[in-house]
């Protein structure tokens, strides 16, 4: 397969890795001329001057620009015929995300939301035994997580091209809560910034009764954690307590684009699809609607 990925920051660079391991021939364009070729310079990714250019190589197109540039760029690669990989969220708006999804569909093109966390081993694993009754019906989740302050994408800090902190990064859990535990009926969210450190929360109330409470923060040490309690049981896992992993960093990404290749190849679904995209991007701008108006946020189950 021939891969063309649009981006050259942190996220560009752990899906040109990926792909690498994968074996696919990697085209790489991000409108910073310097950048892609730094990028270029330290992986197996050739650079190319210009997005019709990539457009006209490739196979699939792999979006990880900022969120507010998704809907255009993904238009592009299906006008072209080019099956889309798109980084969450999907878009900045529920509109804009409908649209791609219409797009794709009108042009013949499958359109993938990149939600890794589906593919963190311990997280899928607890969704497994969640799904194969091990703990009974899940009642109460508590998910969190905690980054770095954004330095290296100042784009992030402001809210009307990423969201802000709960949907940029608390769509990661928003989406693993509704994975786990499933449809959203209710949203409670809010917010604070002080220097340097922003701390999002937000209470979801699932269609089956149970209770999610996911927590995010840009601007502390990483932290990533769940609990999940069950009529029958719990399970829990914690990022600082976990053994070290075997495998490389960037192996949930390398899974998580060899299942959307997969899809494509066999016709078959994803683990994620579009539609679980919207539905995340549904549920984390409920959350920012409930911070503004300091109420709760009604959602179709």
């Amino acid at each position: 397969m021939r891969v063309g990925v649009i981006g050259s920051g942190t996220m560009g660079g752990r899906h040109v890795g990926a792909w690498t391991a994968l074996g696919a021939e990697i085209l790489l364009y991000s409108p910073t001329a310097t950048r892609r070729a730094d990028l270029a310079s330290r992986s197996a990714a050739t650079a190319v001057d210009s997005l019709d250019q990539l457009l006209e190589s490739v196979d699939l197109v792999d979006i990880c620009t900022p969120t507010d540039t998704h809907r255009e760029l993904t238009e592009q690669a299906a006008r072209a015929g080019r099956h889309v990989v798109c980084e969450k969220p999907l878009a900045r708006s529920v509109a804009d995300a409908e649209a791609m999804l219409e797009f794709c569909t009108a042009a013949g093109v499958a359109l993938f939301a990149a939600h890794v966390l589906r593919y963190f081993p311990a997280y899928a694993d607890a969704r497994r035994s969640v799904a194969a009754g091990e703990i009974g019906a899940p009642r109460a989740l508590r998910l969190s997580r905690a980054v770095d302050w954004p330095d290296d994408a100042p784009w992030l800090l402001d809210p009307a091209r990423s969201g802000g902190v709960l949907l940029d990064l608390m769509i990661h859990d928003l989406d693993y809560a509704r994975w786990v535990a499933g449809e959203v009926v209710r949203v409670e969210a809010g917010c604070e910034r002080g220097d340097r450190i922003v701390r999002g929360w937000a209470i979801l109330t699932h269609e089956g009764g149970a209770v999610s409470d996911v927590r995010g923060a840009w601007g502390t040490d990483f932290q990533s954690v769940f609990d999940i309690d069950g009529t029958d049981g719990t399970l829990g896992w914690d990022a600082a307590t976990a053994p070290a992993g075997d495998g490389p960093e960037d192996a949930p990404y390398r899974s998580q684009l060899a299942d959307f290749a997969a899809a494509i190849r066999l016709g078959s679904a994803a683990r994620v699809t579009a539609a679980d995209g919207l539905a995340a991007l549904r549920i984390a701008l409920a959350a920012v609607e409930s911070h503004r108006t300091g109420r709760s946020v009604e959602l179709a189950g």
